[in-house]
């Protein structure tokens, strides 16, 4: 296939000049979800006013009718090698997650977003997905990237993330554009989610990190 015959394929959502290999995603049943990948600007490891920031624009999003709502990698802190990352792991359980619950249920939504999170004497890069009547569901990194892993453990579970949406994948930075990613979600999921925080090399002034946007693959 020609590189602008795939970009035919794509522009159209599939629908037409469809071949073998696209059947099925062809023959699927169409559906339509409103999702805001949230982009922010944290400040570095001040979770107090991260989770204050992620909580106006998650509002925000709820105000433009987004059903799903996701949240940057590393939302609550930012990402750097710092001594400051330490005292921002938050537990599990914590306050993070409390918030991102009390939000799904407010919004009637999905929300969710990675954070560094103590569990059982670990830390994860976990990412957490609430669900609108208060369960959660959950994904830790695969393994941490270059020095992130002065901060944190690898996880072992394959992201696939049961939601009454159907199952959903979950990647989180690195994962995205790791062949182990797509072996473990691939026939399993109708959409992944997750982000990004691509650190640099300097630490900005006034102490900011910027995070990249959620990610939507369909």
């Amino acid at each position: 296939m020609t590189r602008r015959k795939f970009a035919g394929l794509i522009s159209t959502s599939l629908s037409v000049g469809v071949r073998a290999g696209f059947e099925r995603v062809a023959h699927a049943t169409p559906s339509a979800i409103r999702v805001a990948a949230v982009q922010m600007t944290a400040e570095l490891a001040n979770v107090e006013a991260n989770l204050s920031k992620a909580e106006r624009l998650t509002r925000s999003a709820f105000k433009l009718g987004a059903r799903w709502v996701i949240l940057p990698e590393f939302f609550t802190s930012g990402m750097a090698f710092h001594p400051d990352m330490g005292r921002a792991i938050e537990p599990v359980d914590g306050h993070p997650v409390q918030l991102l619950c009390k939000l799904a249920r407010e919004g009637n939504a999905f929300v969710g977003g990675s954070f560094l999170a103590w569990r059982q004497g670990n830390a994860y890069n976990s990412f957490i997905l609430t669900l609108p009547h208060g369960s959660i569901r959950s994904h830790d990194n695969d393994y941490p990237s270059y020095w992130e892993a002065c901060y944190y453990v690898e996880g072992s579970d394959d992201g696939v993330l049961s939601t009454p949406d159907g199952n959903v994948g979950t990647a989180l930075c690195y994962e995205f554009v790791r062949s182990q990613t797509a072996a473990r979600l691939k026939g399993k999921v109708g959409m992944v989610v997750g982000g990004s925080c691509w650190w640099g090399s300097t630490i900005l002034p006034r102490q900011t990190i910027p995070c990249a946007n959620g990610f939507w693959i369909f």
